[in-house]
């Protein structure tokens, strides 16, 4: 019995030596693990985090935030939209886990040169439901149409039937807004070359910020033409790129219409006569992440044709094709802007 006694003696002193010092949650630690797939990104690339309680995946049911920016994930994964270090850590039944931190770098940029005039895609993501986004839409047109976007920056009105009913609303609207990103913002939200999305609301120093970006440091490697021949209540699409550099490319293309009267919630209040620029009608490519081009060698010229059913309610001369090349980190390379009643829009070159 005396044995017994002093082992059981010996083994409490044992455990409080061991945790002397130490508090609950930091020995929760050890068991709570945070594990990104990546600890260094670029900008637009993806970390997929998994968290493991005591050996087990608990990472469905853990909240994962980013101490840097006070955020917690929709979902398990990180999409960097800017350059920095983004710290996170992850919790799970009162524990906390060891902080990670992800390192974000910026894009390579393409070249300190090339021949083409480089133009950048907006998409204006926004809703006849959303009494804000007349605002937003405001704020946007603004930046846009200053002498150095003015004619570079093109501008797609992407609408979201929301909690309502939306005439102009489209899919691929809120595929886009769910899958850039750190997942989906509140309307009136911008995406700037597939690479940069912010909300019109409460981000919009980013939005000129991403526009000078994609002009001096994301510099083109490829050129974009365009060719639309209608034929009654056809239109055949001829797109054609050149690239400067051997590369993977895809192509996304939509038919935008712009000048179309109809209603609008505007700050809380239905207005009839709303003058809604730029719509988006239609995507023609399989997705927003474009039809597959393949590889383009440096120097050489591939083209595509698309056949497009022309619907009669369209303003003919106030629509036209916007076409984007997008390149192997799914980001728009460079676009052109054609109009569908017969139009042709050649390169682009820069002149000296």
């Amino acid at each position: 019995m005396k044995q017994m006694i002093y082992w059981l003696l010996a083994l409490t002193l044992l455990v409080n030596i061991s945790c002397e010092g130490y508090t609950e949650e930091e020995l929760g630690v050890a068991n709570l693990v945070l594990q990104p797939d990546k600890t260094q990104v670029k900008v637009g690339e993806t970390v997929e985090f998994t968290v493991t309680f005591s050996g087990e995946s608990v990472t469905e049911k853990a909240e994962i935030s980013c101490l840097t920016n006070g955020k917690v994930l929709d979902t398990s994964s990180f999409t960097a939209t800017q350059v920095g270090d983004f710290t996170f850590q992850a919790s799970y039944e009162g524990v906390k886990s060891s902080k990670v931190t992800i390192t974000v770098q910026a894009d390579e940029p393409s070249g300190n040169t090339s021949r083409f005039v480089r133009q950048v895609c907006v998409m204006d993501l926004t809703g006849t439901w959303c009494s804000m986004c007349p605002d937003g839409f405001v704020f946007l047109n603004t930046i846009v149409n200053m002498s150095t976007y003015k004619d570079v920056v093109h501008v797609m009105g992407m609408h979201s039937k929301g909690g309502d009913s939306d005439p102009f609303h489209l899919d691929v609207t809120d595929e886009i807004n769910n899958e850039l990103g750190n997942g989906p913002l509140g309307f009136p939200a911008f995406v700037v070359d597939l690479r940069v999305k912010g909300s019109l609301n409460g981000e919009r120093p980013l939005f000129r910020t991403s526009l000078d970006e994609s002009l001096n440091k994301y510099l083109p490697h490829c050129g974009v033409a365009v060719k639309s021949q209608l034929d009654n209540s056809q239109a055949k699409i001829t797109v054609r790129l050149q690239s400067e550099k051997t590369a993977e490319y895809r192509l996304a293309i939509y038919v935008v219409e712009d000048n179309i009267r109809s209603k609008q919630n505007k700050g809380g209040k239905y207005v009839d006569n709303y003058l809604h620029r730029h719509v988006t009608r239609r995507l023609l490519s399989a997705s927003y992440k474009g039809d597959k081009l393949g590889t383009v060698e440096a120097g050489k010229e591939v083209a595509k044709e698309y056949t497009l059913e022309i619907d009669s309610s369209w303003k003919l001369d106030d629509t036209e094709i916007y076409a984007l090349a997008i390149d192997e980190q799914g980001h728009v390379n460079n676009m052109a802007v054609c109009k569908l009643k017969n139009g042709d829009t050649d390169y682009w070159y820069v002149t000296e």
